[in-house]
């Protein structure tokens, strides 16, 4: 039996076509769990067993951790409100189980085809190396294990989950980091499979997409310094690199009267970002992956400037009450 647990604020359209698509796949011995805010007497059809518990203003961590408690699974299925299984899925997940030892799985968050211009253009940033750096979490590629991965969509036995003392943690986004850094220390191995694929909608304009990539830099330079099995990688810290050789280069040119290492540099930079085109353009269409040029040249600083931030923060942002005020 499968628990699916899904935090959200409170029940929005999204959340609604999940149970849609989950109900008409129609998985045997499956339950669905949402965590809201507040529970405003929700009226949601559903043929499969469904949960809705009230946990107030609190982390997506604390809330999948409130709905493990609940959980009558052996496997717990985590998806956020934006994603939806592929059809197959249950299946192929079933598949796996049977078939392998491992505890803990997971998938690819795949763009879906209905979606708006701006969703698709944020998605399409991820579809690039210089992008979203681990293509495999937005493209289906080979079955291989891996260190780290987002609840978007991961599978994990539900006494494991128990015996790790759940996510506990306000981080957010970064919860996930924080579960997989507890899994590595107990060396378990999180099996991902190109066959357990998710859709996930896109952040919708350009200043929601930055908001989130800003996050995610903060979180990662915060995790870098702190958790260093999952975070301290040198992949993570380029952007940073950049950004501070942007600004030396610019400060050097305008003092010496020289710009040939600002070109030199802003050459090679404009050469990646074409690179990072071509490979959209493998899963998009072309007026897409040019468009999402201005994304990639925004999201390289603000990751760079955000990590920096993130990897000099030294206060406990896990109880910061500025930090928590984001969950109301």
């Amino acid at each position: 039996m499968f628990s699916i647990i899904i935090p959200v604020k409170k029940i929005n359209n999204y959340v609604k076509k999940n149970i849609k698509i989950i109900n008409q796949i129609n998985p045997k011995k499956t339950e669905i769990i949402i965590i809201v805010n507040s529970n405003e007497n929700y009226l949601i059809n559903s043929k499969l067993n469904l949960k809705i518990i009230e946990s107030g203003p609190c982390s997506p961590g604390i809330k999948r951790d409130m709905g493990a408690k609940v959980a009558k699974g052996k496997f717990l299925i985590l998806f956020d409100d934006d994603s939806f299984p592929q059809k197959n899925y249950f299946y192929n997940l079933t598949d796996l189980i049977k078939k392998t030892k491992y505890q803990a799985f997971a998938g690819p968050g795949v763009n879906p085809q209905k979606q708006t211009i701006d969703q698709k253009i944020s998605g399409a940033f991820f579809l690039s190396r210089l992008g979203g750096g681990n293509i495999d979490r937005y493209v289906p590629t080979i079955k291989k294990i891996v260190s780290d991965w987002p609840s978007v969509n991961f599978i994990i036995k539900k006494n494991l989950f128990d015996s790790v003392g759940g996510f506990n943690t306000n981080y957010w986004p970064g919860e996930d980091t924080f579960l997989c850094d507890k899994l590595k220390k107990k060396n378990i191995k999180i099996l991902y499979s190109p066959d357990l694929i998710v859709f996930h909608h896109r952040r919708e304009g350009f200043f929601r997409h930055i908001k989130q990539i800003n996050g995610y830099g903060f979180h990662r330079g915060y995790f870098a310094r702190k958790y260093k099995k999952t975070s301290l990688k040198l992949i993570y810290f380029i952007p940073s690199i950049f950004f501070l050789t942007l600004v030396f280069l610019i400060v050097h040119s305008i003092y010496f009267k020289s710009f040939t290492y600002l070109l030199l540099l802003i050459s090679v930079y404009v050469s990646v970002n074409i690179f990072s085109i071509l490979e959209i353009l493998k899963y998009e269409k072309f007026y897409i992956a040019i468009k999402t040029w201005p994304y990639l040249i925004s999201s390289h600083i603000t990751y760079g400037i955000s990590f920096l931030r993130g990897f000099f923060t030294f206060r406990n942002i896990n109880k910061d009450q500025k930090y928590l005020f984001r969950f109301k």
